[in-house]
C-alpha cells in the first residue's frame, strides 16, 4: 500500500513538473521555430528521458537498503571470495593441463626426432650395401672381361703357339661387339658436347644481340643447334 502511495505520488510529481516544464518548452519551441509535430516528439523525448529518471531513482532507493545490509555485504564478500578461490583453482587446472600437454608434445617431438635418426641411419646403411654390391657387379665384370681376353688352358697347341703377352694380341681378344657399343657411346657422348657447346655459343650471342637490338628473338634455339 505504502508503495502504490509512493509511485502514485511520484506519478502526480511528474505531472506537476511535466505542467511546470510545458511553458519553458513552448517558449524555446518559439524560439527555435519549430512546428507543431516537432514540438510533440521534443515532448514526448523529454517525458522519457523523465520516466527513465524516475525508474532509476527507484531501483537506487530498492538497491540501497540492500547494500547497507551488514548480512547481505557479508554474503557479497564470501562469494567474491568462492569466485576468486574458483577462479585460482581454474587458472591451476590449466596450466596443469598445459603442461602437460607441452610434455605430451616434447615426447612426441623426441620420439619423432629418433624415428628419423633411425630412418637416416637405414637409409645410410641401405645406400652403403648398394655401394658395395655396385662394386662388387664392377669387379665382377671385369674379372669377367679378363677372363674372356686371357687365353683358357684348354686351348689346342696350335692357337696357344700364336698367342702372345702384346697389347695387339690383347685387342684382338675383344670382341667385336665391344668395339662397336664403344664406338656408339663415344658417338653419343660427342654429339651431346657438341649441342651443348654449340647451345651455349648460339644462346649467347643471341643474349648480347638481343641486349642491343631488342627485336631480335628465339624461339628454337635447342632445334635450331641440334
Amino acid at each position: 500500500m505504502a508503495e502504490e502511495v509512493t509511485a502514485i505520488a511520484k506519478a502526480e510529481g511528474l505531472e506537476e513538473e511535466e505542467r511546470e516544464m510545458q511553458p519553458e518548452f513552448e517558449g524555446l519551441a518559439l524560439e527555435n521555430g519549430m512546428n507543431r509535430k516537432e514540438k510533440r516528439k521534443a515532448l514526448k523525448k523529454m517525458k522519457r528521458k523523465q520516466i527513465r529518471k524516475v525508474v532509476a531513482m527507484k531501483e537506487r532507493e530498492e538497491v540501497e537498503p540492500w547494500l547497507n545490509d551488514p548480512e547481505e555485504q557479508k554474503r557479497i564478500n564470501l562469494m567474491e571470495h568462492e569466485e576468486v578461490k574458483r577462479s585460482a583453482r581454474e587458472r591451476k587446472e590449466f596450466e596443469e593441463r598445459e603442461k602437460a600437454w607441452l610434455e605430451a608434445m616434447e615426447m612426441q617431438r623426441k620420439k619423432k626426432m629418433e624415428e628419423e635418426e633411425e630412418e637416416e641411419e637405414e637409409a645410410q646403411r641401405r645406400k652403403a650395401l648398394d655401394k658395395e654390391s655396385r662394386k662388387q657387379q664392377v669387379l665382377i665384370f671385369f674379372f669377367s672381361l679378363l677372363s674372356r681376353m686371357t687365353p683358357t688352358p684348354t686351348m689346342s697347341a696350335a692357337v696357344v703357339v700364336g698367342v702372345t703377352t702384346s697389347w695387339a694380341s690383347a685387342l684382338a681378344k675383344i670382341s667385336p661387339y665391344t668395339y662397336s657399343a664403344i664406338r656408339i657411346a663415344i658417338a653419343i657422348g660427342v654429339s651431346v658436347l657438341g649441342t651443348a657447346w654449340g647451345i651455349y655459343i648460339t644462346g649467347s650471342s643471341l643474349i648480347g644481340a638481343a641486349i642491343k637490338a631488342p627485336r631480335i628473338t628465339s624461339k628454337n634455339l635447342i632445334r635450331y643447334c641440334r
